[in-house]
């Protein structure tokens, strides 16, 4: 290339540097020029090939160290990511395997009647400013609705929340919501880390896909109603998520792959450029944003870091 020196060239006589094979393969055209089975011209100029050592035009390269994981439970977390696959309802129709391995809610006879659905994707949320991007392909929702995707993106700095949901190829949505009063900031003396919340509950639980590995649980409440139980393995790193509909007894199940506390990339937490939302949809009220539970687990209504007490619930006799 033109401003550059190639390590592959032509000479009249080999430098003191040339490569050994280059050197062979030199010899070796004029050998086949003198038998014939080279045309002059082609043994010649293979003949003249210098090849030298490519290293002596590479420039050294520094690559970026990875940096430490950060403790999950600790102060210092401000930021994660990961994949996930879900499935809702963890109950019915042989969901028994990871509903009970996992302590699931208690099946009801409603959740073994419904469609299996399942999903999957992945998560990325920055604690210190209050973000969140999430995209997530679910199947088998309906007859009607095969497969939907969605991508939100929580802007707690902004006060507002963005939802994009795409079906097939013919019907797109967007959404844009005020969210201030919903999800407030928190005080400024506490850790902005939902992890803290959660309280230890027990060990030696199994979770699907983790060749045996035992996780221990933690039980962090939502609300009265709703609960989000965290397995949490050796090198505490989340492996998975229960989240409990404790009324409805149903249960959708969440395993975590990839976790990850590096910082992300700004670029995530603006909408993209396929974000066809030319006319986005306002207006949705509070009581839709109570269903959405992942984002209620990372980004509370209230932060109250005493150990939390298990909600009573009656029972009828």
């Amino acid at each position: 290339p033109n401003g550059t020196q190639s390590w592959l060239s032509w000479a009249m006589q080999s430098p003191p540097d040339e490569l050994p094979t280059a050197s062979v393969l030199s010899k070796l055209a004029e050998a086949a020029g003198v038998v014939g089975l080279l045309a002059p011209h082609a043994s010649m100029w293979l003949s003249r090939l210098v090849a030298l050592s490519p290293s002596k035009f590479m420039t050294t390269t520094t690559t970026t160290p990875v940096p430490p994981r950060v403790d999950m439970f600790g102060p210092e977390l401000q930021s994660f990511s990961f994949f996930f696959n879900s499935t809702f309802p963890l109950q019915g129709r042989g969901a028994s395997s990871q509903a009970s391995s996992m302590g699931g809610a208690a099946p009801a006879s409603l959740m073994g009647t419904l469609p299996r659905s399942r999903g999957s994707g992945e998560v990325h949320v920055d604690l210190a400013q209050r973000r969140l991007f999430l995209r997530s392909v679910a199947t088998n929702i309906s007859v009607g609705i095969p497969s939907l995707e969605t991508r939100i993106l929580f802007r707690g700095d902004r006060g507002r929340l963005y939802a994009h949901t795409k079906i097939g190829d013919d019907f797109e949505q967007c959404w844009s919501v005020n969210t201030a009063e919903f999800f407030p900031a928190p005080p400024a003396d506490v850790p902005a880390n939902p992890f803290l919340r959660a309280r230890a509950d027990a060990d030696g639980f199994s979770v699907p896909g983790r060749a045996g590995l035992p996780a221990k649980k933690y039980v962090l409440y939502i609300d009265q109603a709703k609960r989000a139980q965290l397995f949490v393995g050796e090198d505490n790193e989340l492996i998975a998520i229960n989240l409990d509909d404790l009324e409805r007894d149903a249960s959708t199940g969440v395993l975590v792959s990839g976790w990850g506390t590096a910082p992300i990339d700004e670029e995530l937490f603006e909408p993209g450029d396929d974000w066809h939302c030319s006319e986005p949809q306002f207006g949705v009220e509070n009581r839709e944003l109570d269903e959405w539970e992942l984002l209620r687990v990372f980004f509370p209504r209230t932060y109250n870091l005493l150990q939390q007490e298990v909600p009573r619930r009656e029972l009828s006799v």
